[in-house]
């Protein structure tokens, strides 16, 4: 692996502030929580620590006008349609739902976005027919972890182990979204389930194998989470992926120069760097070394136990 010369790296002290440890009722927490926290640690911190906000895409999608079916809003009409389907709605009264929202553009407009995304929903679904199986009851989740307490459920089960699903390119913020609620998932041992997890994207289908010690991973991402609530955790959702995927899969590159290359982008790619809470914590640098050490810590069990079949 190349080692990135001192100048060409930017380094961040992580260890140049931090506050003090949140109250204990933060180690109360729920999937979801722990699922949110690990999208996006640093956008964590500062919501829920210093109370910042630099909510872009909900601006993004609150206008006084209807918009173009774009982004996060075709997202969630896409997982709209999705679910509808699975609770056994046809496509044609989702899509009127839908368009009855107000949310979509007027008109021929609304319309045609709405046929583009039903369409992709469709293919989606034929192109994974589990989507289509019933599954079991929701699992519910009460862990307790050294001093932390771990509530919710887990949905999307059958016999075969936990299913997710994803309408777009892999990515890691659904990498470890299904890692996370993998581990979880080992630490109940239902019985006659499979522990395994499946997440199914556009491009590809992850696998995730049964865990030997599942209590051991679970404590880490808790101990990370606690240490995330206090000073910045230095784990980027684009960055970080570039950099496991490099380094932890039989892919060549070189994990600074595929993780540099997510941070900065480049003319045809945005890149992470322009996140407003990483620019508002690191400005123009690159926490290469801190950002190394991160994702050591949390993928390389992923990547220990999961297989990637690339789709045609």
């Amino acid at each position: 692996t190349q080692c990135p010369p001192e100048e060409r790296t930017s380094q961040v002290d992580i260890q140049a502030w931090s506050l003090p440890e949140p109250e204990s009722n933060r180690q109360q927490l729920t999937v979801t929580t722990l699922c949110h926290f690990y999208q996006h640690p640093i956008r964590y911190l500062l919501n829920q620590r210093l109370a910042l906000y630099f909510e872009q895409e909900a601006e993004a999608i609150s206008p006084s006008e209807p918009f173009d079916l774009t982004g996060l809003t075709a997202w969630h009409c896409q997982q709209i349609l999705l679910q509808q389907r699975q609770y056994g709605q046809t496509m044609e009264s989702s899509v009127q739902r839908l368009l009855a929202t107000g949310v979509l553009p007027q008109g021929e407009l609304g319309q045609y976005h709405i046929a583009l995304t039903a369409k992709a929903v469709t293919q989606f679904i034929e192109d994974h027919a589990i989507l289509t199986r019933q599954f079991l009851p929701t699992l519910p989740v009460a862990l307790s972890v050294d001093t932390f307490h771990l509530s919710g459920q887990l949905a999307q089960i059958n016999e075969q182990g936990l299913w997710h699903y994803h309408l777009g390119a892999l990515n890691g913020r659904q990498l470890l979204t299904a890692w996370c609620q993998h581990v979880i998932f080992n630490c109940l041992t239902p019985s006659e389930i499979k522990q395994e997890s499946h997440l199914l994207t556009n491009d590809a289908q992850i696998h995730f194998a049964a865990l030997a010690e599942p209590e051991a991973i679970l404590k880490n991402l808790l101990a990370d989470y606690w240490q995330g609530c206090q000073q910045p955790l230095a784990l980027f959702s684009k960055s970080s992926y570039a950099y496991a995927k490099a380094a932890f899969s039989d892919s060549r590159a070189d994990p600074y120069t595929a993780s540099h290359g997510a941070w900065q982008g480049g003319m045809y790619l945005q890149g992470e760097n322009e996140d407003p809470y990483y620019q508002w914590l690191y400005r123009d640098a690159f926490p290469y070394q801190a950002m190394v050490l991160a994702t050591e810590r949390i993928y390389r069990p992923l990547y220990q136990h999961l297989t990637v079949t690339k789709r045609k």
